[in-house]
């Protein structure tokens, strides 16, 4: 793709998408391909009733589900230069009754009644105003769009806080056309029409915006994995039915392929980028075979850096890992990093610390949380650069070659008895007697407030024993855990992650 200099958001690309591409297809959804005209004519439907509703809000929420029209909600929402809150249905009522407030958003748009619908317009009622976009009549093609600054906010998107309140991260238009040219746009990944992205996300996870946008962009096609059923049996299914060139993915979904992979065979993969947990070397090498003629990135970024930040082409045979754990490479152009000690001093070269980032794709806060914002986001000056950065809050250290290597979160990092501890080590060698099995340590506190570690195993087979004989063999007494569990399944955030508070409250000692 070449880049217009005047182009300064990516509903202008979508847009052109639209007008050069108009027959292919843009979206597979529940076995139906729509073309881009197909698309725009959803979209400008869409966008035709939020203008006939008379009511204006620059934050517009959408109730997520599998369905084309959702999908079209959000580019309507942009088209009007509005921005898309995506509001998962897996929520309870209550949860998204306090992000609809918290954002003020005034429209909600939803592509399939149910109950919690139902509740929400009873307790919502003369506060928001609610669109079925199902019921909508496909409007004339609509090329035209308001005026839209790089500035102005593309989405909002609540996680999980550490309070128990979701905090949202707002991301601007200029946020994400950063991290569109420099890796929709750089010739590197020579991504263009012909590909076939698939989009396995559920749209409250930041991941999701790289499949559910960019493909738009490229004149692509995007095949969209539905959320009900085994999650990864059904990404298996259209990673295999339809060829998938370019696959954004979280480690964790390899990890459950693996049994499969001697039936897996992908040659027209081109792109396999990982972000959001830890990828392991192993997962990453078994991967490569089922994807022979394909390449491996794995990359980083909080919801903070919009989606991710750095990158590292993984080779197997020149792979940089710690723990197993495969580096994380350096930063995207014009984004920068650098590692600060407990007072927020810089570290020596090969010495750990907290991962502080800044760049054209970081937000600025949090919203509506100024006393958060303030803890989080930094002044700093770094090399050529001063002013704001953002605390990731992850633990890391810059290795010879310049690549950073990522050794966990610092919440993850543990006392035990005044031993400094990280939970990624004990992981790193249990993994290696399990043979890979997904497994997880955490931490418990008994009656009398003293930390313990624990461990939970996938189908573990072998005799817990064994297993601490190992432990003890190649890590030091005080970091062997004290209960070994083993479990068919572990616990998984919305975002496919490993759930380590689940785990904890789940093994809480009474």
């Amino acid at each position: 793709m070449i880049l217009d200099p005047s182009v300064q958001t990516i509903y202008q690309l979508f847009i052109d998408s639209c007008k050069r591409h108009s027959e292919r297809n843009a979206i597979f959804i529940n076995d139906t391909a729509y073309s881009y005209s197909q698309f725009l004519s959803i979209v400008s439907g869409i966008k035709k009733q939020i203008v006939q509703s008379g009511v204006d809000s620059k934050l517009i929420g959408i109730y997520t589900n599998e369905h084309v029209n959702t999908y079209a909600s959000i580019w309507a929402i942009m088209s009007l230069g509005s921005a898309y809150v995506p509001i998962n249905k897996k929520h309870p009522s209550d949860r998204i009754i306090g992000i609809t407030e918290d954002a003020g958003i005034k429209i909600l748009l939803y592509a399939e009644e149910s109950e919690t619908i139902e509740e929400l317009k009873i307790k919502l009622k003369g506060k928001v105003h609610f669109i079925c976009t199902n019921t909508i009549t496909d409007g004339a093609l609509d090329y035209s769009y308001n005026k839209i600054e790089g500035e102005d906010y593309i989405y909002l998107l609540f996680t999980s806080g550490s309070t128990g309140k979701p905090k949202g991260v707002p991301i601007r238009h200029k946020n994400v056309m950063a991290l569109a040219k420099v890796h929709l746009l750089e010739p590197k990944y020579n991504i263009t029409k012909e590909d076939r992205f698939i989009q396995m996300f559920e749209l409250t996870f930041d991941f999701s915006v790289l499949p559910t946008l960019f493909p738009f962009c490229a004149g692509a096609c995007v095949y969209i994995v539905p959320q009900e059923g085994i999650m990864y049996m059904e990404v298996l299914k259209i990673l295999l039915d339809h060829q998938i060139t370019v696959a954004y993915m979280v480690p964790s979904v390899i990890n459950y392929l693996q049994p499969y992979y001697d039936q897996i065979s992908l040659p027209d993969m081109k792109w396999s980028l990982f972000c959001g947990e830890a990828l392991y070397e192993k997962s990453a090498a078994g991967w490569l075979k089922c994807t022979p003629n394909g390449k491996i990135i794995n990359t980083y970024g909080p919801t903070e850096a919009t989606v991710f930040m750095t990158e590292y082409f993984w080779e197997e045979a020149t792979s940089e890992a710690f723990n197993g754990v495969i580096g994380i490479g350096k930063a995207l152009k014009e984004m920068g990093c650098v590692i600060l000690d407990e007072n927020l001093k810089e570290v020596p070269q090969g010495d750990k610390g907290e991962l502080c980032i800044y760049g054209p794709q970081t937000t600025t806060h949090y919203w509506n949380d100024e006393i958060k914002s303030k803890n989080s986001f930094i002044q700093i000056e770094h090399k050529n650069y001063k002013g704001q950065a953002y605390r990731t809050g992850d633990l890391c250290f810059e290795n010879e070659k310049g690549n950073l290597l990522y050794c966990g979160r610092i919440d993850h990092q543990i006392k035990i008895n005044g031993y400094r501890v990280e939970l990624g080590e004990i992981e790193f060698h249990a993994k290696k007697f399990c043979g890979g099995n997904n497994l997880a340590a955490f931490t418990v506190k008994n009656k009398a407030g003293s930390t313990s570690i624990y461990m939970t195993i996938e189908n573990f087979t072998q005799t817990e024993n064994d297993l601490v004989k190992y432990l003890k063999e190649n890590l030091p007494p005080y970091m062997i855990p004290e209960k070994i569990f083993s479990t068919p399944q572990l616990p998984l955030s919305l975002s496919g992650k490993t759930d380590r508070n689940k785990l904890t409250a789940l093994y809480q000692e009474n």
